[in-house]
């Protein structure tokens, strides 16, 4: 075993952290990453990453890991896990994950979860192999445009009283991302909208608009809110190409089919281990 230490990313620089992210996510499945201070930033303020409690892996003098762990009640998040390319496949991942896992347990956290591309097999085999299971899987979908069909009737509200409507009403075990304790931290870009009893939180920009989340009140479901809701949004925001990130789970995803978007070629997993 060689012969690894940590040392917590609040000890960097947010420059060094995002270029160590870079590194260890070299070849990633999605596609291409490049972190910067910027962009780590807004992660951690998105995310609830707790800087004291993520970790870079070391070997001697090296920085050869990186992990951004998230935390809220007796939860914990891995946010994001990567190792260098010359140290992957020589188990430097177990142990970083190890000492993750038993950190949690020492802050008297019950559950750690995360999610990943089902595609990326040995980063799928390792949480598995480790105690985590899928809880379920989560898609994403694209369109380049949706038929608006009658006015922007949705109104913008505050982001704060999309995140409560789904911490009162939404599902149990809603992915970390999607939950109602992480929507109530949402701020400018993101605008939230209700139209009846639904409600959605969108990431516009100039050519894309990024829905977040789509919600309708428990008593008005089934009832084509939620289509109304989505065919308000193209009148507000026309001749944007529209994306649905890998956050959707699945028991909802076939609602974006029928609406015409196309699903992403790859999904994730959210997956859970009892501490």
């Amino acid at each position: 075993m060689m012969d690894y230490s940590l040392k917590s990313v609040s000890e960097v620089s947010l420059a060094d952290a995002a270029a160590l992210f870079t590194l260890a996510f070299t070849g990633y499945i999605a596609g291409h990453v490049e972190m910067n201070a910027t962009g780590l930033a807004a992660m951690i303020a998105r995310d609830n990453v707790d800087l004291n409690a993520s970790r870079i892996q070391m070997l001697g003098e090296q920085a050869v890991g990186i992990a951004l762990i998230a935390r809220q009640g007796w939860s914990s998040r891995v946010a994001a896990m990567g190792i260098i390319p010359e140290m992957q496949g020589k188990k430097a991942g177990r142990w970083l994950l190890e000492q993750l896992r038993t950190e949690a347990r020492n802050r008297s956290e019950k559950v750690m979860v995360l999610e990943a591309f089902e595609q990326n097999t040995r980063a799928v085999a390792l949480y598995k192999g480790m105690g985590f299971e899928i809880v379920r899987r989560l898609y994403g979908y694209t369109a380049d445009q949706i038929e608006a069909r009658g006015a922007a009737e949705a109104q913008e509200i505050d982001p704060l009283e999309f995140g409560k409507q789904v911490a009162r009403e939404g599902a149990a075990n809603l992915p970390w991302q999607v939950s109602g304790a992480t929507f109530m931290r949402s701020g400018a870009p993101a605008k939230a909208y209700q139209l009846g009893e639904a409600y959605a939180l969108v990431i516009p920009s100039t050519e894309n608009a990024v829905l977040r989340g789509l919600f309708v009140g428990g008593g008005a479901r089934k009832q084509g809110q939620a289509a109304r809701m989505v065919r308000s949004l193209a009148a507000l925001y026309p001749g944007r190409k529209w994306v649905v990130p890998q956050l959707c789970p699945e028991e909802y995803s076939g609602f974006f089919e029928q609406m015409g978007l196309q699903r992403a070629p790859l999904h994730q997993v959210q997956m859970l281990c009892e501490l």
